[in-house]
């Protein structure tokens, strides 16, 4: 019920004022539920976005895009063009841009890095310069684990690479 409920709020939101809203949740499970509550909406009225851990990295067989080579930095033949990830993310990124989708699918951990780091789903920008904030309605289902969330996206994670860099 609560979910029905948020989503048509965004909507109703997003047609009368002309805006978008983000509808976040905290879990994937719940994420693919919401997705899965509303085929209709899907590729015409919601975008769904989910972090880099949830593709496959194709230069590293077995690991998340979010353990490959250009979450650091390094070079990857891949990202410009073949990388399950970013090539969805481009595609997405340039769907959200455009304000015929009014609602976007999301969880927290994505947006709060989002919104940290500057991407262009937390604020739309023109040449480079912020023009103005991509949401003006942030639905938050489970907003009790919000705080969780937060502890979790201010946590420093070393993994063993960083480790063995030291010496």
């Amino acid at each position: 019920g609560k979910s029905v409920i948020g989503m048509v709020r965004g909507l109703t939101h997003a047609g009368m004022l002309g805006s978008r809203a983000v509808y976040l949740v905290s879990t994937k499970m719940l994420q693919e539920q919401v997705k899965e509550a509303f085929p209709r909406l899907r590729g015409d009225r919601l975008v769904h976005i989910s972090g880099q851990n949830n593709y496959d990295c194709r230069l590293l067989p077995g690991a998340s895009v979010d353990e490959g080579p250009c979450h650091v930095g390094a070079q990857c033949r891949f990202r410009g063009s073949g990388c399950y990830y970013y090539d969805i993310l481009g595609q997405v990124t340039e769907e959200c841009k455009d304000r015929s989708y009014p609602v976007v699918l999301s969880n927290y951990a994505y947006y709060l890095h989002q919104k940290r780091y500057g991407g262009s789903l937390a604020v739309v920008k023109k040449d480079g310069m912020p023009m103005y904030p991509a949401f003006t309605l942030h639905i938050c289902d489970e907003a009790h684990l919000l705080n969780d969330e937060l502890g979790k996206f201010y946590t420093i994670r070393v993994s063993r690479e960083d480790v063995r860099a030291l010496d």
